[in-house]
């Protein structure tokens, strides 16, 4: 009802990196009757520095001093994928919604834990932060796979980050499955925007390879194995009218730079462009613009929705538990056909 001020809601935070301080912090600190109360980092100490720069009242040492916390109402897990189960099931446990950082966990079975506790617990809401490239653009494409390209024939993904292998950078949490798990790069969260388009996959042949073996450890400096793959080559079949799609991701391969997604039907073609352009065209004419129909679009709206639907005026979209456990379903059966050589069934 308008003018009845809702109680506050309060929220607390598992691990404070770049994403949570850049965006989920100071976005929920924007939303009315939304109070950052508490926050957990790797250490004590950097705990208070994020409090101090945002001005939230308590630091913890122990990620129990927030599940404990019979005043929070919410928390945000921010950590690297090896805690996010973990967290999860702790903070629903104890009767806390959860944000859960992307990457939704270390892999599928951890994925549907979580899953099965969040229907176990359905007034807690949950929600896995979405893969962030297409969300202005997506209804968009969504509506043009629908009535504008005529039977979907093939989805062509593309990944590249221009660079060539280098093994004097220090190492990242991504390039060891110890904190990422079964996730590869980029591939997982945009597998979950192709999903939102098109669809999901239903078999997959994946060969997987590993250019720099190795990376400094950026606390000891010495050298640490890389266990995460740099390139990834998978074809397979789409749900979808039994379409093709192939994807080819890639930290390695020098000189060519792109980040695109084709589909192509049997009347039209569209090309996104993530953050750059969506380009469509149909049987007879050319690829044009669509630039003007999406780029004043609402597109991040992740720390909104998720109170939204605390309050009960939404439902969560971007990204359910269930699209989680897809996505993380697609990243397993990657690993599984480059082990076993054959075409997976996902």
């Amino acid at each position: 009802m308008r003018g009845v001020r809702e109680a506050p809601l309060r929220v607390g935070i598992l691990g404070a990196g770049a994403n949570t301080r850049g965006k989920h912090i100071p976005l929920l600190q924007k939303i009315p009757g939304v109070e950052v109360v508490a926050v957990c980092n790797r250490g004590l100490e950097s705990a208070r520095r994020v409090c101090a720069e945002f001005k939230i009242p308590r630091a913890v040492e122990k990620p129990e001093d927030i599940f404990a916390d019979g005043d929070l109402d919410a928390v945000v897990i921010g950590t690297w994928p090896d805690k996010h189960c973990e967290f999860t099931l702790q903070a629903l446990a104890h009767d806390k919604h959860v944000l859960c950082e992307a990457r939704m966990a270390m892999d599928e079975r951890e994925a549907q834990r979580m899953l099965e506790a969040a229907h176990a617990r359905p007034q807690l809401v949950t929600q896995v932060v979405p893969a962030p490239f297409t969300l202005p653009m997506d209804g968009l494409v969504r509506a043009r796979v629908e009535a504008g390209i005529g039977q979907l024939l093939a989805v062509h993904i593309f990944l590249q980050n221009g660079a060539f292998p280098d093994g004097s950078a220090p190492q990242s949490w991504r390039q060891t499955r110890r904190t990422s798990g079964n996730n590869i790069m980029m591939v997982g969260i945009f597998y979950e925007a192709m999903m939102r388009w098109v669809g999901p996959a239903r078999t997959v042949f994946a060969t997987l390879q590993t250019a720099v073996a190795a990376s400094p450890d950026p606390a000891t400096g010495r050298r640490e194995q890389n266990d995460v793959p740099d390139a990834v080559q998978a074809l397979g079949r789409l749900v979808r009218d039994n379409a093709d799609f192939c994807l080819l991701a890639a930290n390695t391969h020098g000189l060519r730079k792109e980040t695109s997604c084709w589909i192509y039907g049997s009347e039209g073609t569209l090309a996104v462009l993530p953050g750059q352009d969506l380009l469509f065209g149909k049987r007879g004419g050319r690829l044009t613009s669509l630039k003007h129909l999406w780029q004043d679009k609402p597109g991040w709206r992740v720390e909104e929705e998720f109170v939204g639907a605390i309050r009960g005026r939404e439902q969560v979209r971007f990204t359910t538990f269930a699209d989680g456990c897809a996505y993380m379903r697609f990243t397993d059966a990657l690993h599984a056909s480059a082990r076993t050589g054959r075409a997976v069934e996902i």
